[in-house]
């Protein structure tokens, strides 16, 4: 089973508005063996993670929960299922498709899905948006690429209202200093055109993790 510190994990939760029971927890714990089992033969996250999976990938996943609105959430590149996972095990009243472009990492996330029984989440296999269909109320980024060209991607699913959630992560440098990785507050990529978007950032803090993490939210008007 897993090292998970499941009271400090619905102790951490709680900060992010989230109460898990103890069925959740125990999903959680097999959710996170199974990323550390299939982890080493496919690369669903960097290796060095796997000692700070609570902190790093499972917390800062169900960090953005109260930031979710409606009931339709697209996670594109979802990779191990972040953070689409931790957040269809946390909040099972919304449904969650999971789309990424590599076989592999499907069949990871079926596989999850079905030892877990969540039936709150679709896996699709393709690139967006040409591999899924219909309006997302929220879709979700994990490093995939940089914002403005996520926003090319996705604004066609979103409806008015509609936000894209992406994550600016930090990875520690050569010298041990938290850098971050998927984009920075200067990126000229930041820049849109498109008037009409309402950009919105959120800051939060993980216990165990030194650095402020923030959440970049594009809303279409």
């Amino acid at each position: 089973m897993s090292e998970l510190d499941s009271a400090r994990l619905v102790l951490d939760a709680s900060a992010f508005d989230l109460s898990l029971n103890a069925d959740q927890v125990h999903q959680l714990e097999i959710y996170a063996d199974l990323v550390t089992k299939w982890n080493k033969h496919f690369n669903l996250i960097a290796r060095p993670d796997i000692r700070r999976l609570q902190d790093r990938h499972l917390l800062d996943s169900l960090a953005i929960a109260r930031v979710l609105r409606g009931q339709r959430i697209l996670d594109i590149g979802s990779g191990a299922g972040l953070p689409g996972i931790p957040l269809a095990i946390a909040q099972p009243d919304r449904l969650f498709v999971l789309c990424d472009r590599m076989s592999r990492r499907c069949r990871f996330l079926t596989q999850v899905v079905r030892e877990l029984g969540l039936d709150n989440v679709e896996v699709v296999e393709g690139m967006v948006p040409g591999a899924v269909s219909g309006v997302f109320d929220v879709v979700t980024a994990r490093a995939v690429a940089a914002p403005a060209t996520l926003w090319q991607w996705i604004e066609g699913l979103l409806p008015s209202g509609g936000s894209l959630l992406v994550f600016a992560h930090t990875r520690r440098d050569e010298a041990g200093t938290e850098v971050d990785e998927a984009w920075s507050m200067d990126d000229e990529n930041l820049s849109l055109p498109d008037k009409r978007v309402k950009v919105t950032y959120h800051e939060y803090r993980i216990t165990q993790l030194e650095k402020i993490h923030t959440l970049m939210e594009l809303q279409k008007a």
